[in-house]
């Protein structure tokens, strides 16, 4: 679809009362949420790209401080950097997005495939250790619904009207 149309359409529901469930819906029918393991991966693979562009930047995960515009449906920006040892992610939205049974799912399908992010982590084995006790803990307390910020010991914050 044509981002201008897409752009168009969102800023309406965004707008109209009622308009944030017609959003969800839609992209559940037709949208990036319509194949959530697809688009997850997908997300998942840009998370690895972005980090290889800090990489290359000199800029490392663990213990670097980030800010993401635009957490949508489910963080995974943020929870991939936190369970990478990011010391805080700071994350915005326009609109409260933000669905906590996506966010379930999302953490199911990162302890689903560890080996995903341990290779996007640059320090290699050494940090096998910490990234499976955060990303425990993370699925632990996703499950019995804490939010992010409780979730992640402070390190990832969702602002959002």
């Amino acid at each position: 679809m044509d981002w201008r149309v897409k752009g168009t359409i969102q800023k309406l529901l965004g707008v109209l009362p009622g308009g944030e469930p017609i959003h969800y819906w839609l992209q559940r029918l037709g949208g990036g949420l319509r194949r959530f393991g697809e688009e997850c991966d997908s997300k998942i693979e840009d998370l690895g790209l972005m980090i290889g562009h800090l990489r290359a930047a000199g800029v490392r995960v663990r213990g670097t401080r980030f800010l993401e515009v635009g957490t949508g449906w489910y963080p995974t920006f943020p929870l991939g950097l936190y369970v990478l040892g990011a010391a805080r992610v700071d994350t915005f939205d326009l609109n409260r997005h933000l669905k906590p049974d996506l966010v379930r799912a999302l953490v199911a399908r990162l302890g689903a495939k560890p080996g995903a992010l341990a290779a996007l982590d640059g320090d290699g084995d050494s940090a096998a250790a910490g990234r499976a006790e955060r990303l425990a803990r993370l699925a632990e307390r996703i499950a019995r619904g804490a939010t992010l910020e409780a979730a992640t010991d402070g390190c990832v914050v969702y602002r959002a009207p």
